[in-house]
């Protein structure tokens, strides 16, 4: 335990003075994404709020329906908490190097875990706190607790929160990594997600009750049912219910259900704490090993790798083929990639498996609904978009690390560079974001002019987050640092995705207001003027980010 202690002191101390140096080299870049931050996290408030206060001035259902979709935002972060722990945790307790020092100390492998258990934590929440924060504060001002009281639950019940998701996340790490001595990791982790939908589908198929609608008119049946499912407990196991229950105990001053469930937080933590320790303790050190033995096993068979993309991709021009053969094996080569991807497609899952649930039919209903319904859906998909080229378009150029020198001293221009790796993007990420497009659009029974008119709008879309990512990924690369989450999660990273979510808003109202125009024969002049702007708009973000990045390539001291 003095270990323990005195290996976390010497981290916040280092903390604080990177911070300090990092704040100094970096000033104005850091004061941007504090603003952006700051300025997401009020925005996200007052849009929480709103919505709040809509639901509550709704009367009772509106009540039920606002409890409910507390506990759903908060059942939602604790799943990516999980995610975002397991993925965080492939660097933090494998590919870390203080880890490979501490190991070569006389430190208890308890310990180290103990102490990576801890930064995995802190790495792997604060982002996913700034949708939980808002959320909270809207929630309690709709249900007037004080800031006092809003302090003294989050004090109280948010650690022991956090360190459940963060046991869970861990324990399923060191126990895949432990199986892939004799099942490659891979397969296990596609076979979870697998599993987890098809369990998700289960529930939903056996366990909820749908609410189909027909244009503007519900079966009152059906709501009644709903209705009355809505009213009962759900998953009242889940350490989300716990934490939703605990800030309605406490709006109502229910003092014996608020110690209740703080005790069920609390004392659950500690089992996770004390279980996770003793897992940590027989595998952590084996499941490093089989790591490293994994690592040096992944590079001899890298050759074979090697030979069979380079007969498949024969075809390609010899420089544009080396390139492309790099990042495909540098990617299959880094977990943290992979698994990352495998989880977008278990969210992606997921959507998709509600839509399948919902009885609707788009054009029997009023304009009103029918455009919400479109702007849902594809606001969704450029969403889905979006993330995706942040996470894996915008780390490209920086993961071409210290080598970066022999393409600017080689016979291969900068320009050509931007040509290879943008259209390896494309082919991968359009597709997907097209598919689930296109599958949505058939659940939710929309006309073929619509689903026309949207694969159009993410086909722009997807040129031009494309071209952003990689622009801004240039203009902001960072060539020492090897781990792509780490690059992605940068102050340039949260720029990109501010202004990739803010081009996403701009094309799904552009695409709902084409939508409008098309059905009013008076507004075909203005139609033609709207598309002509997302043209241009198009253009500018293609255009602009990409000479940004190819000016910041060439001015770099090699």
């Amino acid at each position: 335990m003095k270990w323990l202690l005195n290996i976390l002191k010497l981290r916040v101390t280092s903390y604080l003075g990177q911070a300090g140096s990092l704040f100094k080299a970096r000033r104005l870049e850091i004061s941007v994404s504090g603003v952006i931050i700051a300025g997401m996290v009020f925005g996200s408030y007052f849009l929480f709020l709103t919505g709040a206060q809509f639901l509550h001035n709704q009367g009772e259902v509106g009540s039920l329906f606002l409890d409910r979709m507390f506990y759903v935002g908060w059942s939602l972060i604790f799943s990516l908490l999980i995610l975002s722990n397991i993925i965080t945790a492939l660097t933090t307790l494998y590919r870390s190097k203080e880890v490979s020092f501490l190991l070569t100390m006389p430190v208890s492998y308890s310990d180290i875990f103990h102490i990576k258990f801890l930064e995995n934590m802190a790495y792997s929440s604060w982002a996913l706190l700034i949708l939980g924060f808002p959320l909270t504060l809207a929630y309690s001002s709709i249900k007037s607790l004080s800031i006092g009281q809003m302090a003294i639950m989050l004090t109280l019940g948010l650690p022991p929160f956090l360190m459940i998701a963060t046991g869970i996340g861990l324990g399923f790490l060191l126990i895949a990594i432990w199986l892939s001595q004799w099942i490659r990791l891979r397969t296990i982790f596609l076979t979870s997600v697998v599993v987890s939908i098809a369990v998700f589908w289960f529930y939903f198929k056996t366990g909820r009750t749908d609410l189909p609608i027909l244009g503007d008119v519900a079966n009152f049946r059906a709501v009644d049912r709903y209705l009355l499912n809505l009213a009962q407990p759900p998953f009242p196991l889940m350490p989300s219910y716990w934490f939703s229950e605990l800030v309605h105990s406490l709006s109502e001053m229910k003092t014996g259900r608020l110690l209740f469930y703080w005790l069920l937080l609390a004392t659950t933590a500690n089992v996770v704490w004390i279980g996770i320790g003793a897992l940590g303790r027989k595998l952590y050190f084996s499941t490093f090993q089989i790591m490293e033995w994994n690592s040096v096993n992944r590079k001899e068979n890298g050759i074979s790798s090697l030979g069979s993309l380079v007969n498949h991709l024969r075809w390609m021009p010899p420089p544009g083929r080396g390139i492309v053969i790099k990042d495909i094996l540098q990617f299959v080569r880094t977990p943290q990639q992979w698994v990352q991807l495998l989880f977008f497609g278990f969210l992606i899952g997921l959507y998709l498996l509600n839509l399948t649930r919902i009885d609707v039919q788009v054009n029997s209903m009023i304009p009103f609904w029918r455009n919400m319904i479109y702007v849902f859906n594809f606001g969704f998909s450029g969403y889905i978009l979006a993330a995706l080229t942040v996470r894996f378009v915008f780390p490209l150029i920086s993961m071409e690390g210290q080598a970066i020198w022999i393409i600017r001293t080689s016979p291969f221009s900068i320009s050509r560079l931007f040509r290879e790796k943008f259209w390896m993007s494309f082919v991968i990420f359009f597709p997907l974001a097209e598919i689930v497009a296109l599958v949505s659009n058939y659940f939710l029974k929309q006309g073929v002019a619509v689903s026309v008119i949207s694969t159009v709008f993410l086909l722009a879309m997807s040129i031009s987050l494309i071209s952003l990512s990689l622009g801004l990924g240039s203009v902001y690369a960072q060539f020492q640092e090897t781990n792509p989450m780490k690059i992605s999660s940068g102050a340039g990273g949260i720029i990109t995705i501010v202004i990739s979510l803010f081009f996403v808003a701009v094309m799904v109202a552009s695409m709902v207001g084409v939508i409008y125009m098309r059905e009013m024969p008076t507004m075909q002049n203005a139609m033609l003027g709207m598309l002509t702007g997302i043209l241009l708009l198009n253009g500018l973000v293609i255009y602009f980010p990409l000479k940004w990045g190819h000016r910041a390539l060439l001015r770099m001291e090699i």
